[in-house]
């Protein structure tokens, strides 16, 4: 290890000074009794008092490494429940200045060290950090120096706008990993979880929900969301959304294998809004339901989605340009589900996006008026994930995304 007590011009050394008590102090008092030690030449004593040599570095524990790439190492001070920030000290002009601030999000716990390693290939070290956003939501950044500040190397979705953030986050309880999935020689950002972290959510007592694994990778500029996989489909409505979401990220082979199940997989359970919440209020228990083979099965539904899952394997079908294919599936649609059938409605907005396809040959075109069907329709919308019938962490529907081909 370097003499680090040297690092600095910190003029006269007092190796033998009185450290302070970090756990006592917090906020400014904090940052100013570490920015006194380390300008006071207690760099090592620090590092052997509250050192972290190995990452993620437990609460109230201080790392080392050279972020900067100057030969002089920065000082990381993983933050405790006191201090609720995490800093980042480095040597300017012959002192330590404190470089990087990140405020603790909730009262839950301060930010904390996964890693400091090169996240981007390009040769230089990335400070990795997590901490809880929420109420055990969980919130990862990746700061790299850029000459003149720290800034996050992260572009993600925000979960309350449509704008984007500068951290990637998971709700509910979740775990942190890096690891270079792709072996691509970049790494990527590893969020598995997704549990509800208070009593009606993991009941079930505000819908099903189903753990979920985020990753980020490196696309040349940032770390964004590459894929969100969630754990199997146990009703046949996730098994729908499952294979929308396949649709949105170009994999089409995976999205015509859910539609299939959803018309044909007996082991799919039907959602039933009022069997679901009676059942979940009569056991009284925080214990996530694990039998679903008391839930009634739903003949309207099955009609519904199956209607639905014609309607878009129809669709990927010209997406793939094999237009012979989408015309047998909207036929086999418009045969299954006559006028008088739950699942009409979907053969009819089919017979729309065709009528549409017959004159324009254009997705975006045919894509109109199954918008405007579904604009005029919402009832349609339901069946497919409604926060009101199957609580909050389905995937709620908006007309335009029955036909996400702009």
């Amino acid at each position: 290890m370097k003499n680090l007590s040297s690092t600095c011009d910190t003029g006269h050394l007092q190796p033998d000074a009185h450290l302070p008590d970090l756990e006592l102090l917090d906020g400014q008092s904090l940052e100013n009794a570490l920015l006194h030690a380390l300008n006071n030449g207690q760099t090592a004593q620090l590092l052997a008092r509250y050192g972290c040599t190995s990452y993620p570095c437990a609460n109230s524990q201080i790392g080392y490494s050279d972020l900067t790439q100057d030969d002089r190492p920065e000082i990381i001070f993983s933050g405790s429940l006191q201090s609720s920030t995490l800093y980042v000290f480095g040597c300017t002009r012959g002192t330590y200045q404190t470089l990087l601030r990140e405020q603790a999000s909730s009262a839950l716990g301060a930010p904390y060290i996964v890693t400091v390693q090169d996240m981007n290939a390009n040769g230089l070290p990335d400070l990795v950090t997590a901490q809880f956003t929420c109420h055990y939501c969980t919130g990862v950044h990746v700061y790299e120096w850029d000459g003149k500040h720290f800034s996050s190397l992260v572009r993600a979705p925000n979960l309350s706008s449509d704008g984007t953030q500068d951290f990637a986050e998971m709700m509910g309880y979740s775990t942190v990993s890096i690891s270079d999935t792709d072996k691509n020689g970049t790494f990527e950002i590893i969020i598995q979880g997704g549990i509800p972290s208070w009593l009606a959510g993991i009941s079930g007592g505000e819908g099903p929900y189903r753990e979920k694994t985020a990753i980020y990778a490196w696309n040349g500029q940032h770390f964004i969301l590459q894929s969100l996989q969630y754990a199997a489909p146990r009703f046949r409505f996730e098994a729908v959304q499952d294979a929308d979401r396949a649709v949105e990220n170009n994999d089409l082979d995976t999205a015509l294998a859910y539609y299939q199940r959803v018309i044909s997989d007996s082991s799919l359970v039907s959602w039933s809004h009022d069997a679901w919440f009676d059942f979940i209020r009569q056991q009284h228990t925080a214990e996530y339901p694990s039998d679903l083979s008391w839930m009634p099965y739903n003949p309207t539904e099955h009609a519904q989605l199956s209607a639905y899952s014609l309607y878009r394997i129809g669709l990927v079908y010209l997406k793939k340009g094999q237009e012979e294919q989408a015309a047998r599936y909207f036929q086999e649609l418009a045969n299954q589900f006559p006028v008088d059938s739950p699942g009409y409605p979907y053969s009819e907005l089919a017979a729309k996006v065709w009528e549409e396809w017959q004159v324009f040959h254009a997705l975006s075109q045919a894509c109109r008026p199954a918008i405007a069907y579904a604009q005029a329709h919402p009832e349609i919308l339901i069946p497919l994930g409604d926060y009101e019938n199957h609580g909050l962490f389905v995937r709620g529907y908006t007309p335009e995304m029955i036909c996400p081909y702009p």
